[in-house]
Formats: C-alpha cells, sequence, structure tokens
C-alpha cells in the first residue's frame, strides 16, 4: 500500500506563510513614574552649590589663624582706646557749673543743684536746695499761725497749734520733696566728686497744690456752718478746732503754691484765720473750767492758784467752783522735804500730783495727769518754789494737750 504524502497547511503558501504567521498577544507592563519624594531626592543630587569652599593650600593654614588672631586683638584694644579716651574727655554738664536755663527754664521748672563724695548724699543735697527755697515762707507762715491760733499756756506752750516750728518745718518740707525728682547725675572722673541735679516741674506742683487749696476751703466753710448751727457747747467748739487744723494745712500748701506758681500768689482763702479766731474766742469764752485741788492745805492752794492763773490767761474761763461749769479740773497734791541721798547741804522738796479732768455734762473722766517732782535749793522755801513752778508747768502743758484731744473731733 503506498504511503500518502502529508501536506502541512503552513508549507502551502511557500516562504510567506511562515511570515504571516501571528504572534503571540504579550500584556505590556506599565513602567511607574518617579514620585514627589524621588524627584525631590534627584534636585537636590543635581543642584549646583552656590559656592564650594576652595580647599586651604598647604602651609597656609596657620598663617590665616594667625593673622585672625593678631586682627580681633587689635580690635579690643582700639575700643579699649577709644572708651578711655572718651571717659577722660567727657563734656563737663553745664548744670554742675550753676547753669541751668538752658534746659531748665526758671519758669518751668525749679531746679536743685548737690555734691559730695557718695551720689545718694548728693541727691539728698539736690532735694534739700530745693526745699530751702520755702524756707522764709514756712517762717513767715508759722508766725501767722501763732498769732491766729491757740490758747497760749504759761511759757507759750500752744493749745490749737501743738506742732512745734521745727515739726512744722519738716512737714512742710517732707510735702514739698515729694514732688521732687533726680533728672540728672554726673562723676567727675578726674575728682571722684558725685553730682546730682534735682527738679520740680512748677506747672504740675502748682495744679496739685492749687486743687488741694480749694478743697480746703471747701471744708472749712462747711465746718463753720456746723459750728454756727450747733447747740451745745462742745458741739460749736469741735468743728472751729478741726477748722483750724484744716487752716494750718491749708496756709502751708497755698504758700507752697505761691513758691511754684508762675504769679508769685497763692489763693486767697474764702474764711480767713482770723475770721474763725474770732470765732473761736467767742466760743470758748462761753466754757467754763473749776479748778479745785485738795490735800496739804498749804500746798493744795498755792498749786490751785498757780494752775487758775495760768489757765486763766488763756481763751476759756477759768473758776474755783464747780457749780456752772462744764469741765473740772480736780487734783490732789502732797509735798515734802527730804534730804534722800544729799550731802550737799541743800533742802530738797518732793511734790506729787494726780490730777483728773471730767466732763461735767455727762460726768466721765476724759483725762488723767500725774507727776512727782523733786529738786533742792538752800532753804525750803527755795526749794518749794523751784519744784511748784516746774509741776505747775508741766501740769498745765499736758491738761492743753489732753482738752485739745477732748475738744478735737
Amino acid at each position: 500500500m503506498a504511503r500518502r504524502a502529508v501536506v502541512y497547511p503552513a508549507l502551502q503558501g511557500g516562504r510567506n506563510a511562515l511570515s504571516r504567521r501571528p504572534r503571540p498577544r504579550t500584556r505590556r507592563r506599565r513602567e511607574r513614574s518617579p514620585g514627589r519624594a524621588e524627584r525631590r531626592a534627584a534636585g537636590r543630587e543635581n543642584r549646583i552649590p552656590e559656592s564650594v569652599p576652595d580647599r586651604p593650600k598647604p602651609g597656609r593654614g596657620k598663617e590665616a589663624m594667625m593673622r585672625r588672631k593678631i586682627l580681633t586683638v587689635g580690635v579690643v584694644l582700639f575700643v579699649a582706646l577709644g572708651l578711655a579716651a572718651c571717659a577722660h574727655g567727657e563734656k563737663r554738664p553745664d548744670w554742675t557749673r550753676g547753669q541751668f536755663e538752658k534746659d531748665y527754664p526758671n519758669f518751668r521748672c525749679m531746679v536743685g543743684a548737690g555734691e559730695a563724695g557718695d551720689m545718694q548724699t548728693a541727691k539728698d543735697r539736690a532735694r534739700t536746695e530745693i526745699a530751702k527755697q520755702f524756707s522764709v515762707k514756712v517762717e513767715q507762715l508759722v508766725q501767722t499761725l501763732q498769732d491766729y491760733t491757740g490758747m497760749e499756756g504759761r511759757r507759750g506752750e500752744n493749745w490749737i497749734l501743738k506742732t512745734t516750728m521745727s515739726e512744722l518745718t519738716r512737714t512742710y518740707t517732707d510735702e514739698t520733696i515729694a514732688g521732687i525728682e533726680i533728672r540728672e547725675s554726673w562723676v567727675d572722673p578726674e575728682s571722684g566728686v558725685c553730682h546730682a541735679l534735682a527738679v520740680l516741674e512748677r506747672p504740675k506742683a502748682a495744679m496739685r497744690l492749687e486743687q488741694r487749696v480749694i478743697e480746703l476751703d471747701f471744708e472749712i466753710k462747711k465746718l463753720l456752718k456746723w459750728s454756727r448751727e450747733s447747740g451745745d457747747k462742745f458741739s460749736k467748739v469741735r468743728p472751729l478746732v478741726k477748722a483750724l487744723e484744716m487752716v494750718k494745712e491749708r496756709e502751708i500748701k497755698n504758700s507752697q503754691l505761691a513758691v511754684v506758681g508762675p504769679s508769685g500768689e497763692g489763693i486767697g482763702p474764702e474764711v480767713s484765720a482770723a475770721e474763725l479766731n474770732d470765732e473761736l474766742n467767742r466760743v470758748l469764752a462761753a466754757l467754763v473750767v473749776a479748778v479745785q485741788v485738795e490735800g496739804d492745805a498749804a500746798l493744795a492752794g498755792r498749786v490751785r492758784e498757780a494752775i487758775v492763773r495760768s489757765l486763766g490767761s488763756g481763751r476759756i474761763s477759768v473758776q474755783p467752783d464747780a457749780s456752772g461749769a462744764e469741765l473740772l479740773f480736780r487734783g490732789e497734791v502732797e509735798g515734802k522735804e527730804t534730804n534722800e541721798a544729799n550731802d550737799t547741804g541743800f533742802v530738797f522738796a518732793k511734790i506729787r500730783a494726780s490730777v483728773e479732768l471730767v466732763n461735767q455734762v455727762d460726768g466721765k473722766t476724759f483725762g488723767v495727769i500725774e507727776h512727782e517732782l523733786r529738786d533742792g535749793a538752800k532753804t525750803w522755801d527755795d526749794a518749794l518754789n523751784k519744784t511748784l513752778d516746774r509741776l505747775v508747768e508741766k501740769i498745765v502743758a499736758e491738761f492743753n494737750v489732753k482738752l485739745y484731744d477732748f475738744l478735737s473731733l
């Protein structure tokens, strides 16, 4: 049996039949684009540096370091010498020579310059220089107040105006210094002396003082009206005593205003010190103090007479009888001759006194005075008189203070 030949379809078309054979289909992979972080990293790698430091040349590093050190030392020396030259040639301020008008004209400022070995003392002296400009006004003010206010005791103890001249001056100065400022200071580089300049601004101080004076005038008028409308004697006296205290402050402030203000004058009072003085005299004349002293007969009589005489020199009426009196001065006194611890041959007298001050309107005690004194002389009478004078002086002075406190608001 003859074998049949097998003809493949691919060979039937000849050579081109193989070329037309379909290729197998393959899936094409899509490549991922670079992300943001990768792009940034690539950018940094490709970035051209702005400046690339030169590699130090061999042998030049030590020389460069030495040049930098020399330059640094030179700059430091230059600055130090410059500062020393400036300090040595610093200009002395004009105000240390008393020339204030350029920077601190008189119409606007009160000035005071002080110098000392230390700065704090120089500042204190500068403030004092301004305060001295008020001293004359203070003396005139105190004299005026003493003329118009106060019941004088035997040796001038003031009843209404309890403040002494030195205390009033100190208060006046302290109130003035409150507005003073230290504006400049300077140390002399050659001598080491410290200088300070104190300044008080006139407009500010004048405005503050003027406002206070107006307030005090209003209060004084109100107190005077209260006294005139009151019924009993104590209610009439107390507002006037308070008003006179305000007159003292008012005159202090007004005197300051006259010194500080541009016009050189203060503000005229709506109620004068003289008017208040007359009003107080009229009211006090209606008050009666009874003085009673018990104890050693001869000694008690002498003490009573001395106290009546001393209190009678003031404004209040004094009598020995307690009837009809608003106030009672009730005392007890005893004295004796003593030679304790004495080898001089002198005779010594010792006197003890105890006093109660009573308001007879309500029967209450408003003050107690106790003293014991000892003094000597060649005779008993002289020793007794010396001791008695000192004792009465102390009792009257303390009585004035306690009566003032009792009659104050």
